[in-house]
């Protein structure tokens, strides 16, 4: 990308696992507060891999009255980030 962060989606911690292993890297993780952390951290530090976590809640609510339908849902999935460098 030319400006911003490209993102990488993953649906489990096996998964994010997998794309790090695989040497794409990641400057950040947004996980799910609703996953296990504390077993991503203990992951994370048995391979050494040594990336900042920022833990978002991730739900689905009904729009506001007033608020469209068509606007996007706010959430955050798991996710692993890098820059688009």
């Amino acid at each position: 990308m030319d400006n911003g962060a490209s993102v990488t989606h993953a649906e489990a911690t096996e998964q994010a696992m997998a794309v790090l292993r695989s040497g794409k890297g990641a400057d950040l993780l947004l996980v799910d507060v609703a996953l296990d952390i504390r077993d991503l951290v203990m992951r994370l530090e048995a391979e050494h891999i040594h990336v900042p976590i920022v833990a978002c809640r991730h739900h689905q609510r009904r729009p506001r009255r007033g608020r469209s339908p068509s606007m996007p849902r706010q959430g955050i999935h798991p996710a692993a980030a890098r820059s688009g460098n």
